[in-house]
């Protein structure tokens, strides 16, 4: 038990993290088949190799895109090449998205974290498509809220939890778009994430980061399944953080 440590979540009581059910956390799928098949004609479609860049500043203006599979980060490198996670990107997402409003380049980075497929659309036949398709904005609309709501509850963490708090719930978010479940309570995050791109996520150190998660494996709330992290059924548990709306 957890509960009444100032420094640590309350676990008692806390409702399980069901990959299975539909939760306000996890990604709508922007398209379905009807749209993708429309879509189709006016994209160019790759496969993206891992840790590979999708785009930059320099190469993304002009195009919009939707991930058909795998996992793509977004983040911004400073002057000094220090790299700030802004999110990761899930199958069904569309991204890229602030050309639809605005001809400045995106400053951001996108860059595949496994093996992805990626749809590559231009902005303006896209704009004309989805006028004509408003139900699809509404959808694209809603991805956009759910992404500004995880950076408002990040700056909320930075201010309000410790690190060890802060990679719960990240690996908890993290969870809900790319979680595995096992059957028996647990879920394998099935992503390949780095210390260092976790550090950048929840606005710490690698070093930091190494020890939290030791202490989040030898209180087996996490343990390992080879380069993966499983989330046991006490840590799949969603610890004191807001519920999704």
């Amino acid at each position: 038990m957890l509960v009444n440590h100032p420094d640590r979540f309350s676990l008692s009581a806390a409702p399980t993290l069901d990959i299975e059910a539909p939760r306000a956390g996890v990604p709508p799928h922007a398209f379905d088949a009807e749209a993708l098949s429309e879509l189709r004609p006016m994209c160019l479609i790759r496969e993206v190799a891992a840790r590979s860049p999708v785009f930059g500043p320099s190469t993304g203006s002009g195009s919009v895109y939707f991930l058909e599979d795998g996992a793509v980060r977004l983040f911004r490198l400073a002057e000094d090449g220090h790299e700030t996670s802004l999110g990761y990107v899930a199958p069904g997402e569309v991204f890229g998205m602030p050309i639809l409003l605005r001809r400045e380049p995106d400053e951001r980075f996108a860059s595949a974290v496994c093996r992805s497929v990626v749809w590559r659309i231009p902005r303006d036949p896209f704009r004309r498509w989805l006028a004509s398709r408003p139900c699809f904005a509404v959808v694209l609309g809603a991805q956009l809220e759910r992404r500004l709501r995880r950076l408002e509850d990040r700056v909320d963490d930075l201010a309000a939890r410790d690190v060890r708090q802060r990679v719960l719930r990240a690996l908890h978010d993290l969870a809900l778009a790319f979680g595995r479940p096992n059957g028996n309570g647990s879920v394998t995050l099935d992503l390949p994430l780095t210390q260092a791109e976790l550090a950048s996520l929840v606005g710490s150190t690698r070093q930091t980061v190494n020890a939290s998660l030791r202490t989040l494996l030898t209180e087996r709330i996490l343990q390992r399944d080879g380069r993966r992290l499983v989330l046991l059924s006490n840590g799949a548990a969603e610890p004191a953080v807001r519920a999704e709306s």
